[in-house]
Formats: C-alpha cells, sequence, structure tokens
C-alpha cells in the first residue's frame, strides 16, 4: 500500500507548505522571544514593531497554510497584508540600522 503522497504529488506540496509555515510561525517566536534582534527592545517603539510585525506575518502563513478554501476574499487579504508586515519588518530593521551608522560615524568624528 502506497502513502497519500505517493499517490498524490500534490499532497506532498502542501504538506509541506504546511510544515514550514509552522516552522515558520515557531521561529517567528523564537525571535519575538530572544534577545538578539535587528531593532532592539530596548528601543521603545522600533524594537517591539519589527517582532510584532514578524509573529503576525508568521500567523497569517499559518492561516494561509491551513485554510480550506485558497481563493478566498479573506485569504487574498491576508497574502498582501503578511507581505506588506514582512516588507515593514525589514524597512524597520534597514532604518534602524542606518541610523545606528549614522551616530557611530557622528560619534567616531
Amino acid at each position: 500500500m502506497q502513502s497519500p503522497s505517493q499517490d498524490n504529488p500534490q499532497y506532498s506540496s502542501v504538506n509541506s507548505k504546511k510544515i514550514i509555515a509552522v516552522l515558520f510561525e515557531i521561529a517567528s517566536v523564537v525571535y519575538g522571544l530572544s534577545p538578539i534582534d535587528a531593532a532592539p527592545d530596548a528601543v521603545p517603539i522600533v524594537g517591539w514593531l519589527d517582532d510584532i510585525s514578524l509573529n503576525i506575518a508568521a500567523l497569517l502563513n499559518l492561516y494561509q497554510a491551513f485554510s480550506s478554501n485558497q481563493n478566498s476574499l479573506a485569504m487574498k487579504i491576508a497574502k498582501y497584508a503578511k507581505w506588506i508586515l514582512l516588507l515593514l519588518a525589514v524597512a524597520v530593521a534597514l532604518i534602524f540600522g542606518g541610523l545606528i551608522a549614522i551616530i557611530v560615524a557622528i560619534v567616531i568624528k
């Protein structure tokens, strides 16, 4: 008897997407709890914004992976919201890194 993944190659692809979504959520929770961040939590707004945006994006990714209706309006909104949040997290990290570089350059002069 063959396993379902051998009978249907799409089953394996869908199952791997679910596993990746769960791993992404676990990684985002660990990142949120970790003291090592792109933007340290000691910086009041910026430090929390990257953690929150990554966690919400991971939750939206989980919702996408486990949803039964992939063509619904909610699914399309979740897809765009996830990418907007990920871009926000990257922008926050880049802006914070740029500010740190500017401060270091000023102090060194």
